[in-house]
């Protein structure tokens, strides 16, 4: 399994460049209607979130839309989404575009200013990677359902980007995220392990976060403990500017959703960063 999933990953998709925005991904709009219909009743806390962590399997579609749905019922002026670079079509380290999304469940519009000031700096480049890649792909819809008309930065992450490549896109996106900038997550956890083990991991990458440890963080492992370090690194970085601190709301796994041993799992959590009160 572990082998066929690397030889996918190494293939990668075909990738396409539309003359403008990219076209929807998904067939249609059911798995993102029945999600968003499960998680009705999730409502954003009374302290205004300046990130959140979420799932981009959609074997979990209730916590994607969980955890966006926490995040949504304010005004934001864009939205910076990092995501791991799956199919390893990137050259370099990070990746975005200019160009805006339709999805099954409405449009998303494109930021050109801030993709644009990362072109400019030279800490990413315009790929077309975005056609294909379901660690943006997956959460869209719900954005577009959820926050309509707000700008979306898309931000793609190599795998074997390193700390030093993670410092410098903070720092090129620390002019980008204001009060009002939401930075959205979108990373799965341990990948390939039995459950036992993956439960293991973890409670590893839960005492990173609570200590707010990014130099631990360095030291995980890839995807054991989760498939982009570099997007939590980024974002904990950024959180840090802010004041904000995380909080994990939902840690599950993909062998709680069957009544059979799975012997490659995937770990999930949902994840609030924000200026918490004290007390």
């Amino acid at each position: 399994m572990r082998a066929l999933a690397l030889a996918l990953v190494c293939a990668g998709p075909a990738l396409a460049c539309p003359e403008g925005d990219f076209p929807p991904f998904y067939p249609d709009a059911t798995l993102f209607d029945a999600a968003l219909a499960q998680t009705a009743e999730v409502a954003p806390p009374q302290t205004p979130l300046t990130g959140v962590v979420v799932p981009h399997h959609l074997a979990a579609p209730h916590l994607v839309a969980g955890g966006i749905r926490l995040a949504a019922g304010r005004a934001y002026d864009r939205i910076v989404l990092l995501h791991p670079d799956h199919f390893r079509v990137l050259e370099e380290p990070f990746a975005t575009t200019t160009r805006g999304f339709a999805t099954v469940a409405g449009h998303v519009p494109p930021d050109p200013e801030g993709a644009g000031a990362l072109l400019a700096a030279g800490v990413a480049r315009e790929s077309c990677l975005f056609e294909a890649e379901h660690g943006i792909r997956a959460l869209l819809p719900f954005v577009a359902r959820l926050m309509p008309d707000v700008p979306v930065l898309p931000i793609a992450i190599a795998i074997d980007s390193r700390p030093a490549d993670w410092a410098r896109l903070a720092e090129a996106l620390a002019p980008l995220v204001g009060p009002d900038t939401l930075i959205l997550q979108s990373t799965d956890f341990s990948h390939y392990l039995p459950h036992h083990e993956a439960r293991l991991r973890d409670q590893e990458v839960l005492h990173v976060l609570a200590a707010g440890d990014r130099a631990a963080l360095e030291r995980l492992i890839q995807p054991d403990h989760l498939d982009s370090p570099g997007a939590m690194w980024v974002h904990m970085a950024l959180a840090e500017r802010a004041g904000a601190a995380p909080i994990v709301l939902a840690n599950e796994n993909n062998a709680e959703y069957t009544g059979s041993f799975v012997a490659e799992t995937t770990s999930y959590m949902v994840i609030a960063f924000a200026r918490w009160p004290d007390g």
